[in-house]
């Protein structure tokens, strides 16, 4: 009934192929993501409506209008999402064997303000964090021993990091995520990450400035 792709710059020609295709049967998309929150105009040439930014905000209304056959142009949220209380991911439509690994969300954004960095720009240079709570009891639900953190920059509030470390390790599982250099200032911390599970940061080196 309707079709949704996010999608990165570099994925962008790939998605924008298979949103024609969908269009040439009838079928309406909408496109959201980096790349088609920063080009909106560019993407709705491929695509009956844009989502720029976050989709919780302004999903359930995509939804209704693309059910009354009104959907159309760019859809934005006013305002940030609360991320207390957000949704479980839909694991068990997930097909065994076809990812290789889980993920889970602690946080979003990047408090820096590094001009190249799209993660940055899209959420307005803003670090937000769910409840460790909330965290802790959805990771402990995670059927592997393995997952990776998609944060941005998991590690930039050091107090809220600390506290989510502490609620992690109990659970004895190995994760991954990204962080910026600056953990590597402070050993401790890196330790308390890695007795919470941690095996592994990817950080990037972007500029030498």
């Amino acid at each position: 009934d309707l079709v949704g792709i996010t999608c990165m710059t570099a994925l962008a020609p790939r998605a924008y192929a298979i949103a024609d295709a969908f269009r040439a049967r009838g079928i309406p998309v909408v496109l959201g993501g980096m790349h088609p929150t920063f080009c909106p105009e560019e993407a709705l040439g491929h695509a009956d409506a844009v989502v720029a930014g976050e989709a919780e905000g302004v999903w359930p209304r995509v939804v209704e209008e693309a059910r009354d056959g009104r959907l159309r142009g760019i859809y934005r949220a006013e305002t940030p999402t609360d991320l207390a209380g957000l949704q479980r991911p839909p694991a068990h439509l997930l097909k065994k064997g076809r990812y290789s690994t889980w993920a889970a969300e602690a946080t979003r954004g990047c408090p820096h303000q590094c001009a190249f960095c799209a993660v940055s720009a899209f959420h307005q240079h803003r670090h937000r964090r769910r409840p460790v709570d909330e965290v802790a009891r959805e990771v402990a639900a995670i059927p592997s021993h393995f997952f990776i953190f998609v944060d941005d920059n998991l590690t930039a509030d050091r107090e809220y990091a600390r506290a989510l470390f502490q609620r992690l390790a109990p659970l004895k599982k190995r994760w991954i995520t990204q962080s910026s250099l600056e953990i590597a200032d402070d050993e401790a911390f890196v330790q308390a990450a890695a007795e919470a599970g941690c095996v592994g940061v990817f950080v990037g080196l972007e500029t030498f400035s």
